[in-house]
């Protein structure tokens, strides 16, 4: 967002007009678009496209007509960083089959000691 501000000069008065013009790949809009003398006005840009971009704003009161640029940078996305891998699985992957086998052999465990104790007991 950047912030236009509207000064009046040579006694001007009246209600100033605002138009944004951008080029294909980007979408500006202004707000408010209309100014009563003087104030500021917000301009917002989106764009999913990285590069630089020529923005024309356009002040209109009464006769008078101003034509303003603003340049605006658009940086590329940094890609995400990857999941670190663990003997070829993703690290959450990994912790899952380990608290799965170590669940399995504790409870193989478990069962093959009560197995002992009651044929212990039997004989």
């Amino acid at each position: 967002m950047t912030r236009i501000i509207i000064t009046p000069s040579s006694g001007f008065a009246g209600a100033v007009t605002l138009a944004v013009a951008a080029p294909a790949g980007i979408s500006c809009s202004l707000s408010p678009t209309s100014i009563q003398s003087s104030g500021t006005s917000t301009l917002t840009c989106n764009s999913n496209r990285a590069g630089d971009y020529a923005i024309t704003i356009r002040a209109t009161g009464g006769t008078n007509l101003h034509n303003a640029t603003v340049n605006v940078h658009v940086a590329a996305v940094s890609p995400a960083a990857p999941t670190s891998m663990v003997l070829g699985f993703a690290g959450p992957i990994f912790y899952v089959i380990i608290a799965g086998i170590m669940a399995v052999v504790i409870a193989g465990t478990v069962l093959v000691l009560r197995l002992r104790g009651s044929l212990a007991r039997r004989a």
